[in-house]
């Protein structure tokens, strides 16, 4: 009796599967209205968008202080490199352009 038994479920296995009946689409399953969807998009969007800002770990005005004060420190060293490298090459080319 058990090889009985095990006869009858591997015939089950082997059976095709149902196939479902085929159901008509309802209102539901059809795609909304291109205006629709474009508006639940922007929506969503600005939705993560506030999210994500909540997010964000914002410095402290002494940290705004001090990175300004560092970037216009470097700005100032930095135009003072390059006004120094322009007089040097202006008057080398004014010597190089007097000998001829």
């Amino acid at each position: 009796m058990a090889d009985n038994k095990n006869d009858k479920l591997n015939l089950a296995e082997d059976a095709a599967p149902v196939k479902p009946a085929k159901e008509e689409k309802s209102k539901k399953d059809k795609k909304p209205f291109f205006l629709v969807r474009f508006w639940r998009a922007i929506v969503r969007w600005f939705k993560e968008l506030r999210s994500e800002a909540k997010k964000v770990t914002w410095p402290s005005f002494k940290q705004v202080c001090k990175s300004t004060l560092v970037v216009a420190v470097v700005t100032v060293i930095i135009s003072g490199i390059v006004i120094l490298a322009d007089v040097v090459f202006r008057e080398g080319l004014s010597l190089v352009i007097g000998l001829f």
